[in-house]
């Protein structure tokens, strides 16, 4: 049995309103996607200013974590709320050139988010396995340039990809939607750049646990070794084997529901109800909010600055 229908009015891009027809399933779907651009817009701006307060972190996790927080919001503002404006009018109203620059902007902007997941965790690995070293490897020069270089490689590349050869487009083959001439290099494109930052990601961690499990097994040989060294070794390897559950766990579980409705819609032409499409596009989305949690909240130091940067907001509010 289908949901009811309820009128929903949006805007046009050739005249002033249309009325779009959306069940109450749609509706529901809309309003998560709501509240996740919500929480990416809010959320990210705040760490941008708590990440300025905190002095006690190195210059190079600042900046790779910076990048990370930019390229985030920049998902929210360059894709997700295009998205929305698309799902709710049922139609690609902002226009051709718009809808250009979206089909580039999406991909770029998503995947620099993984790109900026795979530094950070090369600047952890650097620290923990080559401690003395790091300061001289990943100086803020060097972390800018990198930072510099992957945004520019990434933007690019889609500009080539998608801006020239795969453009994407609103035409009546697309159903008046925002969408890539060619899917399949789209989709296939998105699971090889996605699944290389990600494995490498997973080996780093799985190596840096490997690393903490054997410090502790040697602070724990040592015969002088206080109950306190013993405790923070032990404290290292489980806070390594939870960010290596975090991180990768969030990623796959925000990126596998979109990806599988689009390979079965490529391979089976299998379509699917819009609210599905929705909601599996807010759970990617979710992934742009989540890092906050990941990166952020389990910080000490950058837990107690957001806390200070909310104050302060709510003290000038009040």
């Amino acid at each position: 049995m289908s949901s009811p229908n309820i009128t929903f009015a949006a805007t046009a891009a050739s005249s002033g309103f249309v009325t779009v027809d959306l069940e109450e399933t749609t509706i529901v779907a809309l309003l998560l996607m709501a509240l996740v651009i919500l929480l990416i817009l809010v959320l990210n701006p705040i760490c941008l200013v708590a990440l300025r307060r905190a002095s006690a972190m190195h210059d190079s996790t600042k900046i790779l974590m910076a990048s990370l927080t930019i390229s985030d919001l920049c998902t929210g503002v360059l894709c997700a709320v295009p998205q929305i404006t698309e799902d709710i009018s049922q139609r690609w109203i902002l226009g051709d050139f718009l809808c250009l620059m979206w089909g580039i902007a999406y991909p770029s902007t998503i995947i620099l988010s993984v790109t900026s997941l795979l530094l950070l965790t090369i600047d952890r690995f650097i620290a923990i396995v080559h401690p003395l070293r790091h300061p001289c490897i990943m100086t803020s020069l060097s972390s800018k340039v990198i930072v510099g270089v992957t945004w520019t490689s990434a933007y690019l590349t889609n500009v080539v990809l998608y801006g020239v050869y795969f453009q994407a487009t609103a035409s009546k083959r697309t159903y008046y939607r925002c969408n890539y001439s060619d899917v399949e290099v789209y989709i296939y494109s998105s699971i090889c750049t996605l699944a290389f930052p990600l494995v490498i990601i997973l080996v780093l961690y799985l190596y840096i646990l490997r690393v903490a499990q054997r410090q502790a097994r040697r602070i724990a040989d040592q015969n002088h070794a206080t109950s306190e060294e013993q405790n923070a070794g032990r404290r290292l390897s489980t806070k390594s084997a939870t960010t290596v559950f975090i991180v990768t766990g969030t990623v796959f579980i925000c990126w596998t529901p979109a990806l599988i409705l689009l390979l079965l819609f490529i391979t089976q032409q299998i379509t699917f109800h819009p609210s599905m499409s929705i909601a599996a596009k807010a759970v990617l989305f979710s992934n742009s909010w989540l890092n906050v949690i990941i990166y952020y909240w389990r910080n000490a130091e950058l837990r107690q600055a957001i806390r200070g940067v909310i104050s302060c907001i709510c003290r000038h509010l009040c």
